[in-house]
């Protein structure tokens, strides 16, 4: 485990201890990018260019988190929707 620690934070052993998601230095790095990218949305918007919502970098755990919370949205959207579907068909004595 010693060799290990001493890994670069890039590697590929490292990264399959963090299953797949980045390091901190990927992180910190992402959100540099992000930032500037937001500061050029505010610009943009402040000086009277068309609104822009820029594309934020997202880790692979980011992703697997939103898609998770689409499906979960997805879901409950579903079951709300066929609530309200059978309250009205109720309503309308069907």
């Amino acid at each position: 485990m010693v060799i290990v620690t001493h890994l670069p934070d890039d590697s590929a052993t490292k990264t399959a201890m963090r299953e797949g998601d980045w390091s901190e230095a990927e992180y910190m790095s992402a959100f540099t990018v992000n930032q500037l990218l937001l500061v050029r949305a505010d610009l943009r918007g402040m000086f009277g260019g068309q609104q822009w919502s820029p594309p934020l970098v997202k880790s692979p755990q980011q992703r697997i988190a939103d898609e998770a919370n689409r499906q979960q949205a997805s879901s409950w959207n579903a079951h709300v929707t066929a609530q309200m579907r059978n309250a009205q068909l109720a309503l309308e004595g069907r």
